[in-house]
């Protein structure tokens, strides 16, 4: 994994997926491995090298790691709420 923060711009290499975004948040993969990026008027402005990297204009104000287990015990707690 790659990442280069300079000014308003970050640019991600090896992004194995972006599952959704908005101008607050970024949900991707990279490399296989969740990250949720945080920050103020968030905006994709570029896709390139065979759509595995990305750049992403805007304040950064934070980048998290999410765990792959956690987030498979939430969807599990919140199905069997329903069920």
């Amino acid at each position: 994994m790659r990442m280069i923060l300079t000014d308003n711009e970050l640019e991600i290499h090896n992004v194995s997926n972006l599952k959704e975004f908005n101008d607050t948040q970024f949900q991707l993969e990279i490399d296989n491995t969740p990250y949720s990026i945080h920050g103020k008027g968030l905006s994709l402005k570029e896709v390139f090298n065979n759509n595995t990297s990305i750049k992403i204009t805007g304040s950064v104000y934070s980048i998290e790691r999410k765990n792959h287990k956690e987030n498979k015990d939430k969807k599990g707690f919140i199905k069997k709420l329903f069920a």
